[in-house]
């Protein structure tokens, strides 16, 4: 195994997963009623979908597409808004409908597909992400770019992230879930904005091989976030790894996402695609849940 391959089997140890939407790494971009749009995958040509914003919780979305066998198939589906993302959990299918004048709205029965995740990185891009056990369809993900702005609705693309230096130490790191005294006192800090209330701090360093990153306060304010056997919805940070020489606007198959809690997992080029997940992976060493 080369120093690269064991850089990032670290990373995957010791950073956390996100058990439900809502807590990633910010793009720092506000959703208003400029991303009220119609969006597509350019190099998708001939299917999109339309995103309606209600107002500063709610969305609507329709995805005009088609099933694996080709027939047209519309998903749509009410979102809510989360940061710099639009989480739709119950996105459905119609079937029974008839072309006017025979149609009748009785006939109409919405059919369960999956869910849908869309995260914005700019004011005319970002990424949708899928899951759904429906027939004829599959779970996947795809970069997405407008296709038609609204007039008279601007949007402004969020400020540069700050570079940071992740300082090489002579300290020697313990994966045990601890920060024993002096550990990390040599290590770079970022903080991940949740609210007002609570911030979790991300402390980063290296030893010339691997790359060593612990988050601190992942359990909220007054323990509401903690882990418990039967609690399912736990947030965590997750961590997303850019390995191109030169950064690149959308997250593909060149990038790698890791996180831990309840399973050790990584993935390249789809974030919170979990086929890579076991409780203990060979190579690996990890403070596994419970924590």
């Amino acid at each position: 195994m080369n120093d690269l391959r064991q850089l990032f089997f670290v990373l995957i140890i010791i950073c956390l997963f996100s058990w439900i939407p809502g807590v990633h790494a910010q793009s720092g971009l506000t959703i208003g009623p400029s991303m009220s749009a119609s969006w597509y995958n350019p190099d998708e040509s001939g299917h999109g979908i339309m995103l309606d914003l209600i107002d500063e919780e709610l969305a609507w979305l329709c995805w005009f597409a088609f099933d694996l066998d080709g027939n047209p198939a519309w998903i749509c589906a009410i979102g809510n808004i989360v940061g710099d993302m639009i989480v739709f959990e119950q996105a459905f299918t119609v079937e029974g409908g008839n072309f006017p004048p025979l149609f009748d709205a009785e006939q109409i029965v919405q059919v369960p597909w999956g869910s849908i995740t869309i995260i914005f990185t700019g004011c005319d891009d970002g990424s949708m992400e899928w899951s759904t056990n429906a027939e004829g369809f599959q779970s996947g993900s795809m970069p997405l770019t407008r296709l038609t702005p609204l007039w008279g609705n601007e949007c402004q693309d969020p400020v540069a992230e700050e570079e940071i230096t992740i300082p090489r130490s002579e300290v020697p790191v313990v994966v045990d879930g601890a920060m024993a005294a002096g550990e990390w006192d040599d290590a770079v800090e970022v903080q991940i904005f949740v609210n007002e209330e609570w911030i979790v701090p991300v402390r980063l360093k290296n030893d010339g091989m691997n790359l060593f990153a612990i988050f601190s306060n992942v359990s909220g304010p007054n323990d509401e976030n903690r882990v418990s056997n039967t609690k399912q919805s736990t947030t965590f940070p997750e961590l997303f790894i850019d390995i191109t020489p030169l950064e690149t606007e959308q997250f593909d198959t060149s990038n790698h996402w890791f996180h831990m809690s309840f399973q050790d997992c990584y993935q390249a080029g789809s974030f919170r695609n979990t086929n890579n997940c076991n409780p203990f992976l060979a190579g690996w060493t990890a403070n596994n849940w419970p924590l």
